[in-house]
């Protein structure tokens, strides 16, 4: 049996990358559950059908936006568009008013989210949405390495 350091260096190299992989599509994912728990249509049911509607587009659209392949590189930690929406696909988003329930008050708050902005600043949009419920955000993850060795 002959010991290979070159499939050694490879496999922790790999391990390094699952962990922020890891960390990565678990922001997103956190974040995603704590907007849906806040956002879903069945939580404006004593409002206008046109709120719940909304949610359900906004939803919807979040949904359909965090399955993009931008996000998916930003949570594969992907050195290839890191955070950023090609030219081709980004007419496809657009900005969506929605409401969420402030904390305090319990009062709708209306809130804009621009869909067709880079991943980074939709997930910063979205903490900054949901502090307004008392969610505590979550550290963001480190910036993706860009060592390609």
């Amino acid at each position: 049996f002959f010991f290979n350091s070159s499939l050694t260096s490879k496999t922790k190299m790999s391990k390094t990358s699952v962990a922020s992989i890891t960390t990565r599509s678990s922001y997103v994912s956190h974040l995603r559950r704590a907007f849906l728990l806040r956002a879903h249509p069945d939580r404006f049911r004593t409002h206008s059908d046109s709120i719940g509607k909304g949610q359900a587009v906004i939803v919807q659209a979040l949904a359909e936006r965090l399955s993009a392949p931008d996000f998916n590189a930003y949570s594969a930690n992907s050195d290839i568009s890191i955070g950023r929406l090609n030219d081709v696909n980004k007419h496809k988003w657009k900005s969506y008013s929605f409401y969420l329930e402030e904390k305090n008050h319990g009062k709708l708050v209306k809130h804009t989210l621009d869909l067709s902005d880079n991943a980074e600043n939709i997930l910063q949009n979205i903490v900054q949405t949901l502090r307004s419920t008392g969610f505590t955000a979550i550290k963001p993850p480190s910036p993706p390495s860009s060592a390609s060795s």
